[in-house]
């Protein structure tokens, strides 16, 4: 049971064999920029990582130059899991550059993974403040406003980002979920995970999702469907096999049932209390 973020894309980046003198001597600093300014994917985080790290010492270049390395370093860090030095070079590329709606809206992703979401709702809300019509940023705050359960503001926000992308697959399984959370508008999250399956059919997270909308509709045969495939598609999703259980123990197939919610447990104990969270019970 996952919700579905829009994440900045920094590209993914090949791994590069040196030898000798290391890059970070070697190149000279109109190089350090080139990799520092990565965006092709021909170097491996650690090098982009150092090659800004170079250019930043050198002093030179503009406040806008800077903020940008800064940025970059930044997106670096996020890809080696180190998210705490990639919202500080966050925070120094916004104090160089206040105007860049992609850094507030990445250093909004990294307080989301920090699952730190007043600070993400407050960086989405300055993205949107200086881009109106930038969806990705409505549909995560939304998120943020989802794992808060503040489900209103979060289907708004979801409605504003369907509204600026009407294709937005990622936006509809959202407001599925959230729909679904909020117990009183299943026909509508049920309209919503179709239509997000229409967009990107076999989707096992979307599938997952309105599996659980066909539980809280008692709609069990649905349900076990939705569950059945969407643990398929994806078996490290233990919150599907929960939920097939639950609904084949409704369906009156108590032995299997059971096998597969002991199985969920055995494999992620905390999945009963995410279905309780939803209102679901074994």
């Amino acid at each position: 049971m996952q919700f579905r973020w829009a994440l900045s894309v920094f590209p993914a980046l090949a791994i590069v064999c040196a030898t000798g003198a290391s890059p970070a001597m070697a190149q000279s600093i109109e190089e350090q920029w080139k990799t520092c300014d990565n965006w092709t994917g021909d170097a491996a985080p650690a090098e982009v990582v150092r090659s800004c790290t170079a250019v930043l010492a050198d002093g030179k270049g503009t406040a806008q130059t800077r903020a940008g390395a800064f940025h970059n370093r930044g997106a670096a860090y996020r890809l080696q899991g180190d998210l705490v030095r990639a919202i500080t070079d966050y925070n120094e590329a916004i104090r160089l550059n206040p105007s860049d709606v992609d850094t507030f809206y990445i250093r909004g992703n990294a307080f989301a993974a920090q699952r730190d979401y007043d600070h993400a709702i407050a960086d989405y809300s300055s993205a949107i403040r200086l881009d109106a019509g930038f969806a990705p940023a409505y549909n995560n705050r939304g998120g943020a406003y989802h794992m808060k359960r503040d489900f209103t503001h979060a289907i708004a926000d979801f409605d504003e980002a369907i509204k600026l992308n009407p294709d937005y697959a990622s936006a509809f399984s959202n407001r599925c979920r959230a729909r679904a959370l909020s117990g009183d508008q299943l026909d509508k999250a049920r309209a919503d995970c179709s239509k997000s399956l229409e967009l990107r059919p076999d989707d096992a997270s979307t599938l997952d999702t309105r599996g659980l909308v066909h539980l809280r509709d008692m709609n069990f045969a649905a349900a076990f469907d939705d569950y059945d495939a969407a643990y398929k598609l994806n078996a490290m999703q233990f919150g599907s096999l929960y939920g097939r259980g639950v609904a084949q123990l409704r369906m009156g197939r108590a032995e299997a049932g059971r096998a597969d919610i002991s199985l969920a447990m055995a494999s992620d104990p905390s999945v009963a209390s995410m279905f309780e969270q939803s209102g679901v019970r074994p």
